[in-house]
């Protein structure tokens, strides 16, 4: 009876902790909610990203700098080719080279804590995985590689692979490119792919064009 007790207080406190955000380690939810209300005026007029518009993705966007208790923050979207806002997005910066990101779209609410020595990923409230400076995405527990981008300089596209099969190639922001590029090249997706393709390009979109 004891130990039925302490399991259900146990389950009740876990959820608490993922119901208020608590447990996403090193992320402030303070600052989390100024970037959730540096976009809201964004997400009212955002176009679902479906089968049809996920290959219309550009890096065409509109920012802005804003500034949010003494807390300065960068705010925007990225648009189709056809310039509908697909995600808004905010960004946060710290000292060393360090920031917190929000993206949402019509569904999804992605968190990006970065650190020096890699990225915590997070998407509706779980923990994708941590990608680290090689461009490998990593299991949050149990460390295997759950997929790869190509984080070279140079490249016009950058891979993206999933169990060793590419699911995507990237238009890399650093190279120079056009406004009515899109950014997905030889998109071969499975159900479950999508999830992790946004969580790399959307982080790979922002950091790439601050």
């Amino acid at each position: 009876m004891i130990l039925g007790g302490v399991a259900g207080a146990v389950l009740f406190f876990l959820r608490q902790l993922a119901g208020s955000g608590q447990w996403r380690k090193g992320i402030s939810e303070k600052d989390l909610n100024l970037l959730k209300d540096a976009i809201v005026e964004f997400n009212s007029d955002l176009v679902e990203i479906d089968q049809e518009e996920l290959p219309l993705l550009s890096l065409k966007q509109k920012r802005r700098r804003l500034k949010r208790n003494s807390r300065r923050m960068l705010a925007g979207t990225f648009q189709s080719i056809y310039e509908e806002n697909l995600c808004s997005y905010a960004v946060m910066n710290y000292q060393q080279g360090q920031h917190l990101i929000l993206v949402n779209t019509t569904d999804r609410e992605f968190v990006y804590r970065v650190k020096s020595t890699g990225t915590d990923i997070y998407a509706n409230g779980s923990h994708v995985g941590i990608l680290n400076t090689e461009g490998n995405l990593t299991h949050p527990i149990n460390k295997d590689v759950l997929a790869t981008i190509d984080n070279r300089f140079s490249p016009k596209h950058q891979v993206i692979s999933k169990g060793g099969k590419n699911i995507a190639s990237v238009l890399n922001p650093l190279v120079k490119y056009e406004d009515h590029e899109r950014v997905f090249h030889n998109l071969e997706l499975e159900n479950e792919d999508k999830l992790i393709l946004l969580s790399l390009t959307f982080l790979n979109m922002i950091e790439r064009t601050q």
